[in-house]
């Protein structure tokens, strides 16, 4: 997960091949098949993916289960929009009211930190609310750099104040919920994160190859053709 989703698919199996064969080499105990989709994926959960809208080829199914099983926030290389689609589809029709997913662009994060005076539509007042209230937010269209007004979302620095998870938006402390949610999508084709991005956040490339188009074509073919 840390180290195969800034890569495509033709790049990852040789380099889990490799892993594999050093292994053995070096006498370490591992499965036969070393299959990701079959130690984290949950068939029932794929298969939901898949009528939200995710391609089912193997490496659209391992960058949504990188995208929902990483630690670190996902930021998704998505020059096609076929993760930003997902990600909506299954957000709205799957949240628990309209206003649990929340969708905003970093080019609006020019406002005033949050205060008492801002915009009750501002960029910080959406992000503040959706901290607050537990929403999951995609922020589209990310650059190459973190905005300062995310950083502390993006760097995860909660802290707990009289027993209440807080987060500094700016100069305002907020109250963290535990169910808030951050997604980041960049329809950058080949971004070039520096390594304090890349540490701060799961990059996963949701770019599509013309292997990726196939694998892609054969499923759909496969699906039509089953009973």
């Amino acid at each position: 997960m840390s180290y195969l989703g800034p890569f495509t698919g033709q790049y990852r199996e040789p380099m889990v091949a490799t892993w594999v064969q050093e292994s053995r080499d070096r006498s370490v105990e591992l499965s036969e098949e070393c299959s990701l989709i079959q130690t984290l994926g949950d068939p029932i959960e794929i298969r939901r993916w898949g009528i939200d809208g995710l391609p089912s080829d193997q490496v659209s199914t391992e960058n949504a289960i990188f995208t929902t099983k990483s630690q670190r926030w996902p930021m998704l290389i998505d020059p096609q929009f076929q993760a930003n689609a997902w990600i909506k589809k299954m957000y709205r029709d799957h949240g628990s009211s309209d206003s649990s997913f929340v969708v905003s662009k970093i080019s609006s994060a020019k406002d005033a930190p949050p205060s008492s005076g801002k915009a009750p539509n501002s960029f910080a007042a959406v992000l503040e609310n959706a901290v607050r209230n537990g929403c999951t937010m995609l922020l589209e269209d990310m650059p190459e750099d973190i905005d300062p007004s995310i950083e502390a979302i993006v760097s995860k620095q909660i802290y707990r104040a009289d027993g209440i998870l807080k987060i500094n938006l700016g100069d305002l402390a907020v109250d963290y919920h535990s169910d808030f949610k951050l997604l980041l999508t960049t329809k950058l084709a080949n971004p070039h994160f520096l390594p304090e991005v890349s540490i701060k956040v799961a990059v996963i490339n949701f770019t599509v190859t013309f292997d990726g188009l196939d694998d892609q074509l054969l499923a759909e073919a496969v699906k039509n053709l089953e009973p």
